[in-house]
């Protein structure tokens, strides 16, 4: 038998893969949060994309109905309600622009659609479903009956400062409006965060303590309230 090197086994010990395991656990803990927040703008991104478009409708419909501005509720036996005899929420005014099918009430969508934030968990349904993420001001769309009636709505140039002014923010689902003064029904979705659709067509980020920290205060009463962004 011819004399030779023994080749050695190669490998690791037990305490160098528990090393590189930690190494890697390390890692990954480092690059979860990163990652995660990656994601997020990504639905940031596409939700800011739905406010646009449906801004864009907001302002065809602004064409074709004398510059008035969609109301957020319509109130039952309007003839200029979608369902006649029965009241219905300002999306179902604007759903036509993008070909959508709707019932009474609600979106009848399988999939997310334009009025849908991809962070937002909704459940999606063919016959309808309470899928839809934003709202307007209630201090601008005002509710009642289109062109006639005691509330009238507002008209699109009655807006003072359009690339300030808020027309749509993010907000719980089944709302019809949100009450800018107080931030109720607004969901912060993204990073501490909410997109807001402007007057101007523009879309915006912007941090729940920028908007409470810039909007101007008004007292009401006992209560202070940052309201500028959302009164016409």
């Amino acid at each position: 038998m011819a004399k030779g090197k023994k080749c050695a086994v190669c490998g690791f010990t037990l305490i160098e893969l528990l090393v590189v395991i930690a190494i890697i656990a390390i890692l990954a803990a480092m690059l979860l949060p990163s990652l995660s927040r990656a994601r997020e703008r990504a639905r940031q991104s596409v939700c800011m994309s739905n406010l646009k478009q449906v801004g864009v409708a907001t302002y065809m419909y602004c064409d074709d109905y004398d510059d008035w501005l969609p109301l957020f509720y319509i109130n039952e036996g309007s003839p200029y309600a979608p369902y006649g005899s029965t009241g219905t929420g300002w999306y179902l005014l604007l759903a036509p622009y993008f070909n959508l099918k709707t019932t009474v009430w609600q979106i009848c969508s399988t999939k997310p659609t334009v009025f849908t934030c991809p962070s937002h968990r909704v459940v999606f349904s063919a016959s309808g479903s309470w899928s839809v993420s934003y709202a307007p001001s209630q201090y601008t769309a005002y509710y009642g009956t289109p062109i006639s009636g005691t509330r009238r709505g507002c008209k699109r140039n009655r807006i003072k400062r359009p690339d300030y002014k808020v027309w749509l923010a993010e907000t719980k689902a089944g709302v019809y409006s949100f009450n800018g003064p107080d931030f109720t029904n607004i969901e912060w979705r993204h990073n501490d965060g909410s997109n807001h659709c402007y007057f101007d067509g523009h879309v915006e980020w912007k941090s729940k303590k920028e908007m409470e920290k810039d909007a101007t205060i008004v007292v009401y009463g006992p209560y202070s309230y940052p309201y500028d962004y959302w009164w016409p």
